[in-house]
């Protein structure tokens, strides 16, 4: 995260302390204007948000972007809780159910295909764990950690497993747009799953030789799209995001972030 960012963050928590909610509320929506994957600004824009549906989507994106906060994982549970009070047993358990659903994680996608044991997972995931806290909150995918390791083989098996959560995702999202590039573009018909695994496959492998590349890159290097097109599906994935917790079209087009 750039130091910009991070003092916009620093000093949105500090006004909060002191009092001032709605100043800290519009420097936490900057920052996620800047960068839209820095987890603990969503978690703190939990705090802000009118609605359950946008505290839980905060919540929920906390965790995608840092499975091990434990905060927003209870911040779930207890909205949770709440939604069950609230309402007849019968939709309540169906509630929990269905957000038990949209938690499926990719561990569980590479267990389910035999590509590795549970006892694997929990390994890989303490490891996960260990690299975020050495790297000071910065995020390493747990594909990329289970190669490194040695208990994945391939990139292409690795690609196919995150193909499958994709669309598991797609069916679970309440009507709401897609969060990630990839999942926009064949929600759209845009590219067809199949070159998106070959390019995740090929980024995971560009990954694992210490080289990184944004997906719209790849996709524009290998022919599946144009430039203009990667430029409005970025503007319309961007709108779509902010437009869900009240930020301004003035806001939105001062982000300069890819949020790949």
């Amino acid at each position: 995260m750039e130091q910009k960012e991070q003092n916009l963050f620093r000093e949105a928590i500090r006004i909060f302390k002191q009092g001032d909610r709605e100043q800290a509320h519009q420097l936490l929506r900057q920052v996620l204007i800047e960068n839209p994957r820095y987890a603990p600004a969503w978690l703190w824009m939990s705090e802000f948000v009118e609605t359950i549906e946008q505290k839980r989507d905060c919540l929920q994106r906390t965790l995608a972007l840092d499975p091990s906060n434990e905060a927003a994982r209870k911040g779930l549970h207890i909205l949770r809780l709440q939604e069950a009070s609230a309402k007849p047993p019968s939709p309540a358990l169906y509630h929990i159910d269905h957000e038990q659903r949209r938690a499926r994680r990719l561990g569980e996608y590479l267990i389910e295909h035999n590509l590795i044991s549970h006892s694997q997972l929990e390994y890989a995931l303490k490891e996960q764990r260990l690299t975020h806290s050495s790297l000071q909150g910065a995020r390493v995918p747990l594909g990329d950690i289970l190669i490194r390791l040695g208990m994945l083989s391939s990139p292409d098996k690795l690609a196919t497993a995150l193909l499958e959560q994709q669309q598991d995702r797609q069916g679970e999202t309440d009507g709401h747009p897609p969060e990630y590039l990839g999942e926009y573009l064949t929600q759209k018909g845009i590219i067809s799953h199949e070159q998106l695994g070959h390019i995740l496959a090929e980024q995971i492998r560009l990954r694992q030789i210490g080289q990184k590349m944004m997906l719209g890159e790849m996709l524009i290097s290998a022919g599946y799209i144009t430039p203009s097109v990667l430029e409005k599906t970025l503007e319309s994935q961007r709108a779509d995001m902010f437009r869900r917790f009240g930020f301004t079209d003035d806001e939105e087009e001062e982000e300069t972030t890819d949020p790949e």
